[in-house]
């Protein structure tokens, strides 16, 4: 009888050692697990992370295109007595009323090299203005190179509705004059450096200089900036936004239209 007790017990003994071991190994089973599981969860989130990272396109890579051929929803259009809309293979700006209008491109952009030709079909007063804008966040803040219809040119920052006036308005022989003469505008914005383009032709800029000098232009001299002109602009008021198109008018009744918009890496 003493002898199956002892026994009983040294059973009871090895069955609870072999359930304690067990555990144990349960134990660090479930800690590798999660380990493993945190090692997952910080890989998805690298993942994620880098995939949310615009890629940097090589330089020249075309980023954007539209020739309008068809109704696009890319834009931003309007109708009314003022409006911006898709209609015969072009953007048309038409102001029957307001002072200005712009109409974005609804995708945002870093770096970039925006082409886009603008048609004057409609404007009584040569003072009109077409406009291609980068960088615009809102109606508050953006940049545009602006032409009028009597061959000048000029640049303007909007930030947080103040207005300054890059470079004033300068007559450009390169810009086509008169009603359905079209011009090809271009902006290359990389970092916080500009180049403007009017039909191929770098465009010479009188910023402002100084103790808050304004742009000031005497024939082709740059009385501002310490009599300096620059062909590159460094400004670091925006860093990003949409490409957008636009016009402006003194007097009812311009109609403007873009068409072949064209936007490469820089």
């Amino acid at each position: 009888m003493q002898a199956q007790t002892a026994a009983a017990d040294q059973a009871t003994e090895s069955g609870s050692g072999g359930w304690s071991l067990s555990l144990f190994a349960w134990l660090l089973i479930g800690l590798l697990a999660v380990i493993a599981l945190l090692l997952l969860v910080n890989a998805g989130i690298f993942i994620v992370t880098k995939l949310d990272r615009p890629k940097v396109a090589a330089s020249g890579a075309l980023l954007y295109a539209s020739d309008f051929g068809s109704a696009s929803d890319e834009w931003y259009q309007y109708q009314s007595l003022d409006s911006a809309q898709v209609t015969s293979g072009g953007l048309h700006i038409v102001l029957g009323d307001a002072k200005g209008m712009y109409s974005p491109l609804r995708f945002d952009f870093g770096d970039f090299d925006v082409r886009a030709n603008a048609t004057r079909l409609q404007s009584p007063d040569p003072y009109d203005q077409s406009a291609l804008i980068f960088r615009y966040q809102d109606p508050s803040n953006f940049y545009a190179l602006l032409i009028r219809g009597d061959g000048s040119y000029s640049v303007e920052r909007h930030k947080d509705d103040q207005i300054d006036v890059i470079s004033q308005f300068h007559a450009l022989s390169a810009i086509l004059t008169g009603p359905g003469m079209t011009n090809l505008l271009r902006v290359v914005g990389k970092g916080n450096h500009y180049k403007f383009y009017v039909n191929d032709q770098l465009l010479t800029l009188c910023p402002s200089g100084p103790g808050k000098a304004k742009s000031t232009w005497n024939g082709d001299q740059c009385l501002s900036n310490n009599r300096q002109t620059v062909t590159e602009w460094v400004d670091d008021a925006l860093s990003d936004g949409k490409i957008a198109v636009g016009a402006r008018a003194n007097a009812p009744g311009v109609e403007i239209a873009f068409n072949d918009i064209l936007v490469y890496a820089p």
